[in-house]
Formats: structure tokens, C-alpha cells, sequence
């Protein structure tokens, strides 16, 4: 539907520091990347958990894997209303309904024009989809970076859809679909998520952009609530040096 070829190519980093801002569609983007900002957080601080040297990466990995959605909120809203009614309305899973509508997902979308745009192979691959089936211990350091990536992301649109009385049990599928490649205890995951979400709210005031109540920040909010009914979940957390409580000095400044 959009040939990546016909697109102007407008720095991703525009969106992102101003697309929010200003603007008819402010609310719509504003709400898009408050949840870039949480998927880029959480996957930065998931790889600093399991030790990954380039975790620093993951946060600029993260919040480009939210790029195919905000080019079809700008592009193709009618067809990114329609998408997120799926979503909101029939709980579809985004890369489904995104698919379902435009002919490609959202993370196929975002992949071809990173791809035109010349991104770094490292950042086009942790925005790729995994293959599906059970996942294969990561072999490189590349597949351990998209590995965590597409945790972040597939645990936040797994928490984004799930209805209110069976987010613990959406968390602890997500868990458990990970776990033959990143095996991550529930417990510390839970007490990440807190984390993380106030931190990616911190990024999200520092940015300018007007913070909006989004179904996934209800709903990791909500969830970090009920963590004790959790199996294994405890706010109890082995180590505060292993996530990021604060924005960088640049985010401070911006």
C-alpha cells in the first residue's frame, strides 16, 4: 500500500522530537511514542539484565520499532483507525490487525523503509518480527540484541489487548514463549516493568511531548499492581543496578 520509494524521507528523529508536540494529529502521535518510549526502556533495561554489552543500542532499537505505526498514523490514518478498532474493539494482536488492513505488518513496514533509509543492519533487525514457533537460543550478539527487542515489543502489545482479568496470565505466557531463549524470572520482569514505565514517563516530560493515558501504560500500571497473584512475581528486585532510573543527561537538556 505505501511504496517505501514514493515516501519523503523525513528523519525518524523529527517524529520523535516533534511529531507529538504540535499539530492535528499531537494527541495521536504523543500517545504512539509514550509507548515507544516504554517498549525502548523496558527492552534497554531486559538487555542490561542479561548482560548484553551493546544494551545502550536498545533503546534507539525500541523506539524505531514504533516506526511503522507513526508513518500509518501520518500516511494512512484511515487505515490506522481501522487498525487500532481491531485492536481496541476485537483485542486483535497489532501486527495482525495491521496486517489484516495494510497488507504488511507494522514491524514489515517499519523494516522496508529503516532498510531504504540505510539504517544500521543492527537497528533493522531487532525491529524484525522473530520468526514464529519456539525460539532458538540467540547464537550472536546481533540475535541477542533483536531478541530483546521483540520482547519488549511483543510483551507490550501482549498487555496492550489482553482484557483487565487476565494481564498476570498474559504476562506469564509471555514468560514462559521467551524462556527457552531468555530465560527471565518473573519476579525480576515484574519489578522491570514498574521501573521502567516511570522512568519512560520521566523521557516523555523531558521530551515535550503532553503525556496521554495509553491502553498499555493502564495496563502495565495495572499490572504491576497485581504482580504479588503473579506466579513467581515480586516487586522484589536482585539488584538496582541492572535498570535505568533516570533519563540521560541529553533527554534532561532537551
Amino acid at each position: 500500500i505505501l511504496a517505501t520509494t514514493h515516501l519523503e524521507p523525513i528523519p525518524a528523529g523529527m517524529i520523535v522530537a516533534a511529531g507529538g508536540r504540535t499539530g492535528e494529529k499531537s494527541a495521536e502521535a504523543a500517545t504512539v511514542l509514550t509507548d515507544a518510549f516504554i517498549s525502548a526502556v523496558i527492552s534497554r533495561n531486559i538487555g542490561r539484565m542479561i548482560g548484553l554489552s551493546g544494551a545502550e543500542e536498545l533503546f534507539i532499537c525500541g523506539m524505531f520499532g514504533r516506526l511503522g505505526q507513526l508513518l500509518t498514523m501520518y500516511y494512512l490514518n484511515e487505515h490506522y483507525v481501522d487498525i487500532n478498532r481491531r485492536i481496541d474493539v476485537e483485542h486483535a494482536d497489532p501486527m495482525a490487525a495491521s496486517r489484516a488492513v495494510l497488507g504488511l505488518s507494522y514491524d514489515q513496514l517499519g523494516t522496508a523503509v529503516a532498510r531504504k533509509w540505510n539504517f544500521p543492519d543492527t537497528i533493522v533487525n531487532a525491529m524484525a518480527a522473530l520468526p514464529p514457533g519456539e525460539l532458538a537460543p540467540p547464537a550472536t550478539e546481533s540475535e541477542r540484541m533483536a531478541y530483546c527487542a521483540a520482547y519488549a515489543r511483543e510483551l507490550c502489545d501482549a498487555i496492550r489487548i489482553a482484557p483487565w482479568d487476565q494481564r498476570v496470565e498474559a504476562l506469564d505466557a509471555h514468560i514462559a514463549g521467551f524462556e527457552p531463549a531468555m530465560p527471565v524470572e518473573g519476579r525480576k520482569v515484574c519489578a522491570l516493568i514498574a521501573r521502567s514505565v516511570e522512568l519512560a514517563l520521566k523521557y516523555v516530560a523531558a521530551s515535550g511531548l503532553k503525556q496521554q493515558r495509553t491502553p498499555l501504560l493502564d495496563g502495565l500500571n495495572a499490572l504491576s499492581a497485581m504482580a504479588d497473584t503473579s506466579a513467581g512475581a515480586s516487586r522484589d528486585f536482585a539488584g538496582p543496578a541492572a535498570v535505568e532510573s533516570e533519563p540521560s543527561a541529553e533527554v534532561k537538556s532537551a
